[in-house]
């Protein structure tokens, strides 16, 4: 039934805008893209630069946050190399316990993090798809760059730009 909504909307539109033109009018259809959805979708932050894959994308670069990221309060107190060394192992230990389950097509490391419970990397659709599946994932989100947005930040970026 949708689908014929749509083509419905799509001919009347067609129709409408070749009221008056030339009969030489060009049909241009636009398809709205595919909507991508899969269980436990709610842990990929900010979904639509998953669109990139209905644009042809292969791969997007993501990071992945596992469960209790936000219980981390940063590495123990300065100085306490023991302290350091078990924290950061607690941390490679639970990046491995994904790390070792994901398949490796489907996911390429590029960076893991030493005082994050996360880790980041290109994924494709069906490697987000994994790791969202995963109970020890709780949060998948585009890596992208953030820009600074303070009076500081815009004027040096001026100086740099010139």
């Amino acid at each position: 039934m949708k689908a014929a909504s749509t083509f419905l909307f799509i001919i009347f539109s067609f129709l409408f805008a070749c009221q008056g033109t030339s009969t030489q009018a060009v049909l241009k259809l636009e398809i709205p893209a595919q909507t991508i959805s899969f269980p436990r979708m709610t842990k990929v932050v900010q979904p639509e630069f998953l669109d990139q894959f209905n644009k042809g994308a292969e791969r997007v670069k993501v990071i992945v946050l596992l469960k209790g990221f936000k219980d981390f309060n940063g590495l123990p107190v300065a100085g306490d190399t023991t302290g350091k060394e078990a924290f950061q192992s607690s941390i490679r230990s639970r990046q491995d316990k994904v790390l070792n389950v994901i398949d490796p097509r489907q996911f390429q490391l590029k960076h893991r993090f030493e005082n994050i419970p996360g880790f980041s990397g290109e994924a494709t659709l069906e490697g987000i798809k994994q790791l969202a599946t995963m109970d020890d994932v709780e949060v998948i989100e585009e890596d992208k760059e953030m820009v600074m947005d303070t009076p500081e930040g815009t004027s040096m970026k001026r100086k740099e730009e010139k």
